[in-house]
């Protein structure tokens, strides 16, 4: 998992083999992502500071669970 500039999330994690996405936010909380194609990983990096706000209703299209 990797640091990320976000006030919403704490880190951010990608295994390219599984296509899973792994999110940390700032209030609690780490959730996968299921099937989350690598661009949409790197779209969020790009859009720091704000990448939750930005793409946060992309990555919610997939298939997900809490994992704290």
């Amino acid at each position: 998992m990797g640091t990320i500039r976000s006030g919403a999330l704490d880190s951010l994690g990608y295994d390219a083999d599984t296509a899973v996405l792994t999110v940390s936010f700032a209030d609690g909380g780490t959730y996968e992502y299921y099937g989350v194609p690598r661009r949409l990983y790197e779209r969020l990096l790009a859009a720091q500071p704000h990448p939750w706000s930005a793409l946060g209703a992309e990555v919610r299209r997939h298939p997900f669970r809490r994992v704290d």
